[in-house]
């Protein structure tokens, strides 16, 4: 079966896929929303620009970057 991707949306129409087009969609700005907001506070908490906020909220936290770490690393 080739794949064309310009007959998804017709295909998705079609086919019942529009509720799993609209539930990705609100998953979407669901996450990046959370996303955006975690960005937001790890820059507030670091106290820097992009380059040293990250650095400065690595410093002032060690305990709880090392869990996070090891937890991702882990799982």
């Amino acid at each position: 079966m080739s794949v064309n991707y310009w007959r998804f949306s017709w295909r998705a129409a079609n086919y019942g896929g529009g509720s799993l087009l609209l539930a990705y969609l609100v998953w979407f700005i669901i996450t990046a929303f959370v996303l955006a907001v975690a960005e937001y506070a790890i820059g507030k908490i670091g106290r820097g620009g992009p380059l040293h906020g990250s650095h400065n909220f690595v410093e002032r936290y060690k305990r709880f970057v090392a869990f996070a770490g090891m937890w991702m690393a882990c799982s």
